[in-house]
């Protein structure tokens, strides 16, 4: 609920006070709408094909501009590859981030759906990340995708979860 100076005069001493609790109340807004949402896998996603399967999914409109990052927890016997799908848009930068073996990282950057092409010939069971910026054109989602190289399998875990905001 928004005060106005005037009815906040009738409980605060002066104008500094006055200020300061509009600051604070600012503030708590701020963080509220930065907060961002989250959403949680609440069962394993398994994937034994070279064919990208869906994991989570976000809702995003268009016109607006969307802060998102993909985390979610693997196992696996094969390589694999993890990326995001979605609608038509107008700006689009992501990173995905996930292990190659026990010393090493797979590292994309990428401003299209579906990269990398394809998927690493292995992989340790571990965390992937795939972060970014969307400003879609039109209504829809945005998915995190996975693929197995196709020799074993990949399975993201429940648990595995993603955090997004409408930064404009």
């Amino acid at each position: 609920m928004r005060y106005s100076r005037s009815q906040l005069a009738k409980f605060l001493p002066d104008n500094e006070s006055i200020r300061l609790f509009e600051d604070v109340i600012n503030t708590a807004e701020r963080a509220d709408i930065n907060a961002g949402n989250v959403l949680v896998l609440s069962a394993d996603v398994s994937n034994s094909t070279t064919t990208l399967v869906d994991v989570l999914s976000i809702p995003v409109a268009g016109g607006a501009i969307y802060r998102f990052e993909f985390t979610s927890i693997y196992t696996g016997t094969d390589g694999c590859r993890w990326t995001v799908d979605g609608v038509a848009f107008d700006l689009l930068s992501y990173t995905s981030d996930y292990a190659l073996s026990a010393t090493a990282r797979t590292v994309n950057n990428a401003s299209a759906y579906g990269v990398p092409a394809s998927a690493n010939a292995s992989t340790v069971p571990g965390i992937s990340r795939v972060f970014g910026i969307i400003k879609p054109t039109v209504n829809g989602t945005l998915k995190l995708q996975m693929a197995s190289a196709g020799a074993g399998s990949i399975t993201a875990k429940a648990g595995s979860f993603v955090n997004w905001t409408k930064i404009a």
